[in-house]
C-alpha cells in the first residue's frame, strides 16, 4: 500500500482533462448583461480590424476606374493612414450595438427553442436547432424582428459612413467634406429629412434579415465539425483560440459571399451614385451599365475583411464568456 502511494507521488498519473460530456459539464450560459457587454466589446474589436478594408470596399464599389492598390495609394497619399479609418466613429457605436443585439438575440432564441423542446438550460442543442433550420413560426418571427431592428439601426449609420468615406458624390457630401459624423448627420437631416437617412434601407434589410442565420449557422457548423473530427471527447470549451477564429472566419466569408450584391446596391445608393433611385431601379441600372461583374466590385477585399473581422468577433466573445463571469 505504501509502495503504491510512493510510486504515485513520484510518478503522478496524468489527469484526464477531457472527460465525457454530461449535462453537468455544459457550461452555464452567460447572463443577459454579459451577453450585451461581451457582444459590444466583440463588435468594437471587429470594427477596428475591418474598417480599413471597408473603406477600400466602399471606394471600389463607387469608383469604376481604379483597383484596390490604386485606391489604397490614393487614400494614403491624400489623407495618410488615418484616411483608412475615415467615418469610423459612428460605425464603432453601431457595430457595438448591433453585435450586442445579435448575440443577445441568438441566446434568447436558443432559450425559446429549449422551452419549446422541453430541454433544460444545460442541455446542448442540436446543430439543426442552432441553425434554426427547423425552427417554428415563433422562432423565425424572433429572427426577423432582430434583423429588422438591426437594419433600422444600421442604415443611417452606414449611410453617414459611406458618405464620409467617399466624401464627394452628393451635394451633402461635398458640403460635409472633412466634417465629422455629427455635422454630416445635421446636413443630411436638414436637406433630405428622415427619409434621406434611410436611403439603401432595403439592401441593409436583406443583409441583416437573413445574415444572422447564415453567420451563426456556419459558425456552429464549423465548431460541430471540429468537435466531431476530434479523437477525444471534447466540447466547444476545449477548442483553441485558433480553432475558434477559423470557425469565425468561415462564418464571415459565408455571410458576405451570400449577400454581397445587395450590399453593393446599398453602398451605391447611399453614396449618391443612383440619385433618388430605389433598390430595384438601382439594380437594373447597375446591371445595364456594368453587367453581373458590377455586383461584385470589391468582392475580394470584402471576403478578406469579413473573414478577419468575424474571426476576431467570435474569438473575443468566446474568450470573454470563458474567463469573465458577470
Amino acid at each position: 500500500m505504501e509502495s503504491n502511494s510512493l510510486n504515485s507521488s513520484i510518478h503522478p498519473q496524468p489527469k484526464n482533462i477531457l472527460l465525457p460530456i454530461t449535462e453537468l459539464d455544459v457550461k452555464v450560459p452567460p447572463s443577459k448583461l454579459a451577453e450585451l457587454l461581451f457582444g459590444s466589446v466583440a463588435g468594437l474589436t471587429g470594427k477596428v480590424v475591418e474598417h480599413p478594408f471597408d473603406t477600400l470596399k466602399v471606394h471600389l464599389q463607387t469608383q469604376n476606374k481604379m483597383n484596390a492598390i490604386g485606391i489604397l495609394q490614393n487614400i494614403i497619399k491624400t489623407d495618410g493612414l488615418r484616411g483608412l479609418y475615415a467615418g469610423i466613429s459612428a460605425p464603432i457605436i453601431g457595430s457595438m450595438m448591433e453585435t450586442a443585439i445579435l448575440f443577445f438575440s441568438y441566446s434568447e432564441i436558443q432559450k425559446q427553442i429549449r422551452s419549446f423542446s422541453g430541454l433544460t438550460e444545460c442541455q446542448p442543442l442540436s446543430l439543426a436547432q442552432l441553425c434554426l433550420s427547423g425552427g417554428n413560426k415563433g422562432q423565425k418571427f424572433m429572427l426577423g424582428i432582430a434583423g429588422c431592428f438591426g437594419a433600422t439601426l444600421l442604415t443611417p449609420i452606414e449611410l453617414l459612413k459611406c458618405r464620409q468615406q467617399t466624401h464627394g458624390y452628393l451635394s451633402v457630401s461635398q458640403l460635409s467634406h472633412r466634417k465629422g459624423i455629427a455635422s454630416m448627420f445635421v446636413d443630411t437631416l436638414r436637406q433630405e429629412g428622415i427619409a434621406g437617412l434611410y436611403k439603401g434601407h432595403t439592401g441593409t434589410l436583406v443583409r441583416e434579415g437573413f445574415g444572422g442565420a447564415v453567420w451563426f449557422g456556419l459558425y456552429e457548423y464549423s465548431i460541430a465539425t471540429m468537435i466531431k473530427r476530434s479523437k477525444l471527447k471534447i466540447t466547444k470549451e476545449d477548442l483553441s483560440p485558433l480553432q475558434l477564429m477559423f470557425a469565425g472566419s468561415i462564418a464571415g466569408v459565408g455571410f458576405h459571399a451570400t449577400f454581397f450584391p445587395a450590399d453593393v446596391i446599398k453602398t451605391r445608393i447611399q453614396s449618391g451614385l443612383h440619385g433618388g433611385d430605389g433598390f430595384l431601379k438601382a439594380t437594373r441600372r447597375l446591371y445595364k451599365s456594368h453587367g453581373m461583374k458590377g455586383f461584385y466590385r470589391g468582392y475580394g477585399i470584402t471576403i478578406v475583411r469579413g473573414a478577419g473581422a468575424s474571426a476576431v468577433i467570435f474569438l473575443t466573445y468566446e474568450w470573454l464568456c470563458r474567463n469573465i463571469r458577470i
